[in-house]
């Protein structure tokens, strides 16, 4: 096509996809290097600077930044290590406690002092008569948590900041603290569990969820062994 057929002007972004489907452009085309301006390094006196500092600059700043990077993969792995001993821990210590209402006592007690959540509530679809008077555990009402299907079942742990209403309904736990940001965990058919901080960064929308995947475990097998045991079971 001539250039008097081409009618649409280039864009940068279509100079720069040609120029990336020919990386050879500078080596088949010399003259260029005559005429590319580069950038100058602020150590030139005379404000000059060739194309082969400029990519050793380049690749010295791309190194420095998989270095944060690696630095920081390597500070979660930390981090994540000392919290799946932490949560091991905890799950030793609540399974020798024999009382379910116990159980979830303590558990609430140590989300706070080993977690630093503030507060949970145990949502169950079907009541247990045992927790009728235990803190923290409520009836599901599926009318007011009808919310947390707007995006799908939830069949995974949803963290973040919701409005104060929706904390409101996953925390209806009178005298605990004023609650920014919360983990919404799925029970397997029991129901959800709640937990809030007052941390507003606590919970975040992209934070792993591994903890509690095996913090809900953790839950549902001890309300399934509340269940009544069938005849040859």
């Amino acid at each position: 096509m001539s250039q008097a057929d081409n009618t649409t002007p280039l864009t940068t972004d279509d100079v720069l996809a040609w120029i990336r489907d020919h990386p050879k452009c500078l080596i088949e085309h010399p003259e260029l290097l005559a005429i590319l301006e580069w950038p100058i390094d602020a150590t030139d006196r005379d404000g000059a600077t060739s194309l082969a500092d400029f990519q050793a600059r380049r690749l010295r700043q791309q190194v420095g930044q998989l270095q944060d990077q690696l630095k920081q993969l390597t500070q979660i792995a930390i981090d994540n290590e000392a919290l799946m001993h932490r949560l091991h821990a905890v799950t030793l210590s609540l399974m020798s406690i024999d009382a379910l209402d116990g159980f979830l006592e303590q558990l609430a007690e140590r989300l706070k002092t080993e977690f630093s959540a503030d507060v949970m509530c145990l949502h169950l679809h079907t009541p247990i008569a045992t927790l009728d008077n235990t803190p923290h555990v409520v009836a599901l009402d599926a009318a007011t948590l009808a919310w947390l299907s707007d995006e799908g079942p939830l069949t995974q742990p949803r963290c973040g900041r919701f409005t104060q209403q929706k904390l409101a309904s996953l925390l209806p736990v009178d005298g605990e603290p004023h609650c920014q940001s919360a983990a919404v965990v799925p029970i397997e058919a029991w129901g959800v569990l709640a937990i809030g901080a007052t941390d507003q960064g606590k919970f975040q929308p992209h934070m792993g969820t591994l903890f509690l995947e095996l913090l809900a475990s953790l839950v549902a097998h001890r309300l399934n062994q509340a269940l009544p045991k069938k005849a040859g079971d």
